[in-house]
């Protein structure tokens, strides 16, 4: 599959797809997923555009894994024919564009505390509403690096300013109502020579009952727990492009 040229087109199938793990990759990017360090976070997020190779369409994920000495980050793709209906759906299994293991250079540092939500207002069902520009939906890792507090992100630009991945997404549990009980964000932004993963979680404290301005007040003022682990890279190793 190394010898696709794939495009991005504008169009969007879904924000979020259904969930893909790990052991649903082919056998070679687990391979060089397994290792003896502490893992630390893992992802497959499916990118919701239609790429193409000719006239061939295709569904593309980023997978990887953030371990306690390194981080390994493939490139997947599978794929896709219309259904019925005309509806372009997966077909097949996931095949490997690229994949790599980048070792730390030197110690992991980890940065826990509490930070104010920031730039979000509350929409009708308790969920921060966020603006988007004319060409669809957010991809899954602007939307999770969006939720984060403005401190936040600027930590993790100023640390890596010149990202060649950038993945993550957000998770929402939701009560029967469709109130939302809490939100956890995984996320990773890593160069060249830095990788940092992004750890956020939050959950209203107190009772779930209440009006319904209330429980949306109560959620979007909720503080984020955040959680960094940032380290070097190995200069001498050979990264993985996207």
């Amino acid at each position: 599959m190394n010898e696709l040229r794939l495009t991005a087109s504008d169009r969007r199938i879904r924000l979020a797809a259904e969930d893909v793990s790990w052991p649903e990759l082919p056998r070679s990017t687990r391979r060089v997923g397994e290792r003896r360090a502490m893992l630390l976070a893992e992802e497959v997020v499916i990118d919701p555009r239609v790429w193409y190779d000719g006239d061939d369409a295709f569904e593309r994920a980023t997978a990887w894994r953030f371990f306690a000495d390194g981080v390994v980050v493939a490139q997947l793709c599978v794929r896709m024919r219309p259904s019925v209906g005309g509806a372009l759906r997966s077909s097949g299994r996931w095949e490997e564009l690229a994949v790599g293991f980048t070792p730390f250079a030197g110690g992991l540092h980890r940065r826990r505390g509490a930070v104010e939500p920031d730039g979000v207002a509350a929409s009708g069902n308790g969920v921060a509403e966020l603006s988007y520009g004319e060409r669809g939906r957010p991809l899954p890792a602007e939307l999770a690096w969006a939720f984060l507090p403005t401190e936040v992100r600027d930590t993790a630009e100023r640390l890596v300013p010149e990202p060649h991945v950038v993945s993550g997404s957000l998770r929402q549990v939701t009560y029967r109502d469709g109130f939302v009980r809490s939100q956890s964000i995984v996320a990773l932004r890593m160069s060249a020579h830095r990788a940092l993963l992004v750890l956020a979680d939050r959950s209203p404290a107190g009772s779930p009952d209440g009006a319904n301005t209330e429980r949306r007040e109560r959620m979007v003022r909720t503080p984020w727990v955040v959680e960094q682990f940032g380290a070097d890279l190995d200069a001498a190793s050979a990264g993985v492009s996207p």
